[in-house]
């Protein structure tokens, strides 16, 4: 599962249709890539409208996404620490 995606949506308080929508998919496509059945491999075009879609830098996007390739994310900490250190 990718916790960063969970969290940077429970942080916005967006429901998953709304990211959803955002990103131009439909709720179920989106559920699927925050569970990690889809998207295993995430594209860099849908790295960058998460990126919008949560107004946080590509950059944020793509090192937690690595972490998430790496060893499934770790702790929320972690995902907390990275984001903070955008701002």
């Amino acid at each position: 599962m990718r916790k960063y995606l969970e969290y940077l949506r429970h942080e916005r308080k967006f429901t998953q249709e709304e990211v959803a929508n955002r990103i131009g998919i439909k709720q179920n496509s989106y559920s699927s890539i925050e569970q990690g059945k889809r998207q295993k491999d995430m594209s860099y075009s849908m790295m960058e409208r998460l990126a919008i879609a949560f107004s946080i830098h590509i950059v944020t996007i793509i090192r937690l996404e690595i972490d998430y390739m790496l060893d499934d994310e770790g702790e929320i900490k972690h995902i907390k620490d990275a984001i903070r250190c955008e701002k």
